[in-house]
């Protein structure tokens, strides 16, 4: 490149000559103006009445009342549905005591069971309730021969005895 002249200068058309000619007559340099001097401005008049004020801050504290309420409302709802319990968990939890109910039965029936043939005692001087207990747990632990046998030996020695309804359903088939 040869000095003075930029990578991109060209020569201007007869037409962008005149133009800048007529731009470089025409135009003068900025001149900076002297600020005015003005009188310090008055104080502004209030934008918000006081009556509005008092009415905002009404407004505000109605707000801030019904949003508390709905926090205590929602955190009410979300005590009451940690409280409740889905209808798969309570009949997990049912399944859970019934077979923790007939596990008990089955022990105890075998702890009776087995007192029963350690003592010298005949049979007969069992009580009506252990007897039913010994059948239950036999049900359990999947002797339903043993348990009708014993169930028809029992109604045999106590015949006026009345089986309650949710013994009835433990000792009986199915």
């Amino acid at each position: 490149m040869s000095e003075g002249k930029s990578r991109y200068s060209r020569r201007l058309t007869h037409a962008e000559a005149e133009l800048w000619t007529i731009v470089t007559a025409n135009v003068q340099p900025f001149r900076a103006r002297a600020a005015p001097q003005e009188a310090p401005p008055a104080p502004a008049a209030p934008v918000i009445s006081e009556a509005e004020l008092a009415a905002r801050a009404a407004e505000e504290k109605k707000a801030q009342e019904l949003f508390a309420r709905q926090q205590e409302d929602l955190q009410q709802k979300q005590v009451q549905a940690a409280k409740r319990k889905t209808k798969k968990e309570k009949e997990a939890e049912e399944a859970a005591a019934k077979a923790a109910a007939e596990t008990a039965a089955a022990e105890a029936a075998k702890a009776a069971e087995a007192t029963a043939k350690r003592s010298d005692a005949p049979a007969l001087a069992q009580t009506p309730e252990r007897e039913l207990e010994r059948i239950a747990g036999l049900r359990v632990q999947g002797r339903h021969d043993e348990a009708d046998k014993a169930l028809a030996e029992f109604r045999k020695r106590y015949p006026d005895y009345r089986i309650a309804e949710e013994m009835r359903a433990r000792v009986e088939r199915r």
